[in-house]
This record gives structure tokens, C-alpha cells and sequence, in this order.
């Protein structure tokens, strides 16, 4: 009888800590979502800013290549887009300190 005591106490307080390992499970994972949505906004607010410096990288390469003007046209316009990335990054790094 004793024996039988001890091990359903000995299992009752096995589920005590199964239901605490849950809740740190449930307060890991929603830690892991707000920080994967963080960057993944941050990802996607980058891409918006950054579709001229895409666009000037990706006609350096073109086939057939754009002419002289083109490139500086969109070397400028670049340029901008690096700088509004530049600076958005800086303020939310300003946010996170």
C-alpha cells in the first residue's frame, strides 16, 4: 500500500512538471513568432525600399547591357534607395537599444 502511495505521487508530480515544460514551450514559441515576424517585416520593408538598388544590379548584368546613361540614371536612383535603407535601419536600431 505504501509502495502504491509513493508512486502515484511520484506521478502526479511528473505531470506537474510536463504542464510547466508546456507553458515555457508555449512562452518559447511565441517568443520565436514575434522575433520571425520582426525580421520578416524588416525583410520585407528592406525589399520595398531597396527595388532601385535591385533594378541598377541587376542591369549591370542585362543582356543586352543598358547604355551609359541609363546605368548612371539608375546608379542615382540606387544611390537613394541605399540611403533610405541606410537610414530606416538606423532608426530602428535606435528603437532596439
Amino acid at each position: 500500500m505504501f509502495v502504491l502511495v509513493l508512486s502515484l505521487a511520484a506521478c502526479s508530480s511528473g505531470g506537474k512538471e510536463s504542464s510547466d515544460k508546456k507553458d515555457d514551450n508555449k512562452t518559447s514559441s511565441s517568443s520565436k513568432e514575434k522575433v520571425l515576424d520582426y525580421y520578416m517585416d524588416l525583410v520585407s520593408k528592406i525589399s520595398d525600399k531597396n527595388a532601385d538598388f535591385s533594378a541598377y544590379t541587376q542591369a549591370q548584368t542585362a543582356d543586352p547591357k543598358p547604355s551609359e546613361q541609363e546605368l548612371s540614371e539608375l546608379a542615382k536612383k540606387a544611390s537613394v534607395s541605399a540611403q533610405n535603407v541606410s537610414d530606416m535601419l538606423k532608426k530602428r536600431k535606435k528603437f532596439l537599444i
